[in-house]
């Protein structure tokens, strides 16, 4: 994983998040809490799910255990010549 692979992970995981409250928000005012309940708690999930895995990530790389690559090193996907 990148740097810049986790930035745009918590990125996303901010968004979902803001995503789920905007859903809750706007669809309660149509079809009730329940149901706005029920059409917002995939995106806070997934939000939760990303969140926690890119901090168990991000703490491995802390511990030293699984390094995060830097953008200029070369990785899995490049090859260096």
């Amino acid at each position: 994983m990148h740097r810049s692979t986790a930035v745009v992970l918590g990125l996303a995981a901010f968004g979902l998040a803001l995503t789920s409250f905007v859903v809750m928000g706007t669809t309660r005012l149509v079809i009730g809490p329940n149901r706005a309940m029920w059409l917002a708690a995939p995106f806070g999930l997934l939000a939760v799910t990303i969140a926690a895995g890119l901090f168990v990530r991000l703490s491995l790389a802390a511990a030293g255990l699984w390094p995060i690559a830097d953008g200029d090193e070369p990785g899995p996907a490049t090859d260096a010549k």
